[in-house]
């Protein structure tokens, strides 16, 4: 039977510490192997991936540069912000991997709360280790903003399946003030991040209008309105302060959707990745699909009522996440956010009835299998970077090309499609908006490069640190700047 008390069946002190412990060291564990871009298990400084951007924008802000401002990427403030606490607290990447470690440990006590509303303590631990390995499909070598939406979607699900699951009508208001929280960290990293709860209030909404409870509706629109506010009011009294909130606002919303939903011709081996990805998501439709008639066959109770709805929100947002894959960027980072309901979908299929355990065995086979796999990729990956002498290569150079650029001179510099770890080993902080990427970011968007060809045209770079190749940009950088230093990795131009 389902354990259908939230907070206070079997309640144990020493057991739930020591839960709580168990969780902190899963944690902490999983970080320092699977995390490649903030684990101090690995030799590298930095590598070069999405997280090093992130780093560097946490440089930038700490150091007093106004994010979107001095300079600029299509994610929302809330990660700028915890890349700017890490570098307070911890100097980058160690201050970054505790904030990592304290985001994981509430995401996994999500999980377990989860579980714990189908399973007795030992099993749900088991399955909290074990949802890791669907974790790790997704986790695309950490510090990532969907990772930090994790713990507020895990624990907005877990309030809200234990509110279908319950004998009451009334929802309570106070877990609406966490949808709303959830909703706008979302909204303020990604929008998409915000997808599985904005699913999960509609039905909830949906529900008590039929069971028209209209009083706790208003209670629980002002608290959903509070929670957003809590995120939404200091950041908008900032950048309303630096008077940047109209940049804000378009790069993390208009700039951000149209990047994401960009696609090109995928390849057979990004192909295969797709369907790497999408396998769990189809084992929870499936799992939805099952629960929603295998619940209609039987006598109405309230816990099958509750069951049902549960169907119904696996099948709404697995669907949505398939869709999400199909017409966005196949990268494995966004569906970080759909963990939940993978996990949810494990809670379901305890309770199907005889003849529909298939989908069980089903959804564990495409778990299982997707999870060994990207296992198996990442084992190989881990080996790959501890012994990639490419890396201290490429910090040697970097540190060659910098030295040739006077101290003074490090505030009028920019790094052109070239790594962005070049501002995380250094102390050169970019002297124009486009930082890094630029092809990639003018080539999107008119207005992004109508501002880049503004700044280059101000020639206020007196150093430019390219990439090896040529770029969009090459042919007015050899016209006005002259080459001073080559190296394998880097060529260093000044100005003339």
């Amino acid at each position: 039977m389902m354990q259908k008390k939230m907070d206070t069946k079997d309640w144990n002190w020493k057991k739930e510490i020591q839960t709580i412990f168990f969780l902190i060291v899963t944690a902490t564990l999983f970080l320092l192997i699977f995390s490649l871009s903030t684990s101090v298990f690995y030799r590298h400084k930095f590598i070069g991936w999405d997280s090093d951007i992130f780093l560097a924008m946490g440089k930038f802000a700490q150091s007093g540069q106004i994010p979107y401002k001095d300079f600029f990427d299509h994610k929302g403030p809330v990660i700028i912000g915890i890349q700017c606490l890490g570098y307070i607290i911890g100097n980058g990447k160690p201050g970054v991997f505790v904030i990592q470690t304290i985001f994981l440990c509430f995401s996994l006590g999500g999980i377990y709360k989860i579980l714990r509303l189908f399973y007795r303590r030992k099993i749900s631990l088991c399955l909290t280790v074990c949802s890791l390995l669907i974790f790790n499909i997704y986790f695309d070598k950490g510090n990532l903003t969907e990772e930090y939406c994790l713990p507020f979607l895990t624990w907005s699900i877990y309030f809200g399946a234990g509110y279908f699951l319950s004998k009451t009508k009334e929802h309570k208001w106070t877990y609406a003030v966490l949808y709303g929280i959830t909703f706008m960290m979302g909204a303020m990293t990604r929008l998409t991040n915000a997808l599985p709860v904005i699913i999960l209030v509609m039905i909830i909404t949906v529900v008590m209008v039929r069971a028209q409870v209209w009083t706790s509706i208003v209670k629980n629109a002002a608290g959903f309105i509070v929670g957003i506010f809590i995120v939404l009011i200091p950041i908008l009294v900032y950048f309303v302060k630096v008077h940047g909130l109209e940049e804000m606002l378009y790069a993390t919303f208009f700039y951000n959707i149209k990047h994401g939903f960009e696609r090109a011709v995928l390849s057979a081996s990004e192909i295969c990745h797709m369907i790497l990805l999408g396998a769990p998501l189809a084992g929870a439709v499936l799992t939805g699909v099952g629960v929603i008639f295998s619940r209609r066959t039987k006598t109405e109770t309230q816990e099958k009522t509750g069951q049902y709805l549960l169907g119904v929100t696996v099948l709404c947002m697995g669907i949505a996440a398939l869709i999400l894959l199909k017409i966005s960027r196949p990268y494995a980072h966004y569906f970080v956010i759909w963990v939940p309901l993978i996990v949810l979908s494990f809670g379901l299929v305890k309770d199907l009835s005889f003849h529909r355990k298939k989908i069980c065995i089903v959804l564990i086979l495409l778990c299982s299998l997707a999870g060994f796999i990207k296992l198996a990729t990442t084992g190989m990956e881990i080996i790959s970077v501890y012994h990639d002498k490419n890396v201290q290569t490429f910090e040697r150079e970097t540190e060659e090309i910098v030295s040739q650029i006077p101290r003074d001179d490090r505030n009028q510099v920019i790094v052109y499609n070239a790594k962005v770890y070049v501002y995380l080993i250094t102390d050169i902080i970019p002297c124009y908006k486009n930082f890094t990427l630029q092809d990639l970011h003018t080539g999107t968007d008119k207005r992004e490069q109508e501002e880049f060809i503004r700044d280059l045209k101000s020639m206020r770079a007196k150093y430019i640190i390219t990439g090896a190749g040529n770029g969009a940009y090459h042919a007015f950088i050899k016209e006005h700047y002259r080459l001073v230093k080559r190296t394998q990795t880097f060529r260093l131009f000044q100005r003339k």
